[in-house]
């Protein structure tokens, strides 16, 4: 048996294996995200969040969802979301590919647009689809959580898209 300090060496080992796993997940800096999408089997890796609160909802007829954007590149500081929602178009910059998401008051999403090299795909609005958010957080000052699909989702425009995206956005000043 192999020793280091009078200690076996597998009792080190194992002692750094358990201190591994018992540490707590790293959380995402404001501003990040973590995931992909994929669009017809290939993917884009989303790395950049940005939300806005007070999104209109017209299944509702409410002003509370909130507004996630989900990037593979940094949105143009002048086409980022801002304090005021109509500010915001769902087109991105040419060449950015992600995902607008809005969530209602419940924490479940609400409405899609995906973007993708070949144009963009508008889902509209929803509710009880497969699209799912697991809320980490969600108060005054912004949102954390992971969206995503179980399944591919095949568009009538004859792509598929899937995604699975861990985020944490803080949202604007006012």
């Amino acid at each position: 048996m192999r020793f280091l300090h009078g200690t076996p060496l597998i009792v080190l080992v194992g002692l750094a294996v358990l201190a591994v796993l018992a540490a707590p997940a790293r959380a995402l800096q404001p501003g990040k995200a973590e995931g992909e999408l994929s669009l017809n089997g290939k993917a884009v890796k989303l790395i950049h969040a940005y939300a806005v609160p007070g999104q209109k909802n017209t299944l509702t007829d409410t002003d509370d969802d909130v507004m996630v954007v989900l990037t593979d590149k940094p949105l143009p500081p002048d086409a980022r979301p801002t304090a005021k929602p109509s500010e915001f178009g769902y087109s991105f910059a040419p060449g950015v590919q992600g995902i607008v998401l809005c969530i209602d008051r419940s924490s479940e999403p609400s409405h899609l647009v995906v973007h993708h090299a070949d144009g963009m795909y508008f889902r509209g609005y929803f509710k009880g689809s497969e699209n799912k958010f697991k809320s980490k957080r969600l108060d005054k000052k912004g949102i954390e959580g992971t969206a995503y699909i179980s399944e591919p989702y095949k568009t009538s425009k004859g792509f598929s898209y899937l995604y699975n995206v861990t985020f944490a956005a803080d949202f604007p000043a006012k």
